[in-house]
């Protein structure tokens, strides 16, 4: 019986040869941008990373569960302050659990000897659009309890 201590174990490569993107920056995406940036963020980066149908299906649930949570804030409560904070804290609260999902395969393409790509682009990009179709929803929702 052979056991080579050096034989490489860790396996997996992006998908269509993009790397992923780093994902300590995902809590910055989600903390800015809210629920619905850091989902579509987790997404394609999971896509990246070549991520089962379950893992992407639970980072889209998880968005859509933080995005619905923030409008019925943004309907119930009067405090446009409190809004806007609940819809950092639900996109925080995404970007954990998308985090925690991507976490293991993030390091293993790093650990196989593969750079992250930058996200700066991407995330401005994303969050400007994300912003304003969130906003887009949340706005008639609290102008209607005024």
């Amino acid at each position: 019986m052979t056991d080579d201590l050096f034989t490489p174990s860790l396996q997996g490569t992006p998908r269509h040869g993009k790397p992923p993107w780093n994902t300590p920056y995902f809590y910055l995406v989600g903390t800015l941008g809210g629920p619905l940036p850091i989902g579509i963020i987790g997404f394609l980066n999971g896509r990246r990373l070549n991520q089962s149908r379950g893992h992407l299906a639970l980072i889209v649930a998880a968005s859509s569960a933080g995005l619905i949570g923030w409008l019925i804030a943004a309907y119930t409560l009067d405090d446009t302050r409190l809004v806007r904070y609940l819809g950092m804290a639900g996109g925080l609260a995404v970007a954990a659990i998308v985090v925690t999902i991507q976490k293991g395969p993030a390091r293993t393409f790093i650990l196989g000897g593969g750079a992250p790509a930058r996200l700066l682009g991407p995330a401005v990009a994303i969050c400007a659009i994300g912003m304003v179709i969130q906003l887009l929803l949340v706005i008639p929702l609290t102008a209607s309890l005024s």
